[in-house]
C-alpha cells in the first residue's frame, strides 16, 4: 500500500535553455501515468544564488497546475485512502465526505484490530 512520489526543483533558469521546460514537464507527466513509477509527481521553481554556500530558494509560482505542491499532496492524501483499508485514516477520510468511514466505532484503529487478532489467536491456540 505504498504511494510514491517525486517532487523535482529546478532553477528558473530552465526556462531560457532552449526545450529544457517543455521536456521535463513531459517527463514528470509520463513519469505518473498508470502503471508506471510513481502515483504523484510535482515540479517546483525556484530561483537561488547559484555562488552561495548556503543559498536561499525561493519558490516561484507553479509553471503547470497539474504538476503543482496542491495537486501533488491531493493526490497523495487520494491515494492514501485509496489504497488503505477503511479503518485506517478515519479522521481524513470523514473530512473529505467518506460516509462510510464516518459510521465506523469511535474507537475502532489499527491497535484495536491487531490487538482483537492477537486474543483470537492466543484462544485458538
Amino acid at each position: 500500500m505504498a504511494i510514491m512520489g517525486y517532487a523535482y526543483l529546478v532553477h528558473s533558469s530552465i526556462y531560457e535553455e532552449d526545450g529544457a521546460y517543455p521536456i521535463l514537464n513531459d517527463i514528470l507527466h509520463r513519469l505518473r501515468r498508470d502503471g508506471e513509477a510513481f502515483d504523484a509527481t510535482m515540479l517546483l521553481v525556484g530561483t537561488w544564488d547559484k555562488d552561495s554556500e548556503s543559498p536561499h530558494v525561493e519558490i516561484l509560482e507553479e509553471p503547470d497546475h497539474s504538476l503543482s505542491a496542491a495537486a501533488f499532496f491531493e493526490t497523495i492524501a487520494s491515494k492514501v485512502t485509496e489504497r488503505s483499508p477503511i479503518h485506517e485514516h478515519r479522521l481524513v477520510r470523514t473530512r473529505r465526505g467518506d460516509s462510510l468511514a464516518a459510521l465506523l466505532p469511535a474507537d475502532l484503529s489499527d491497535d484495536a484490530l491487531l490487538n482483537e487478532d492477537a486474543e483470537k489467536d492466543k484462544d485458538e491456540e
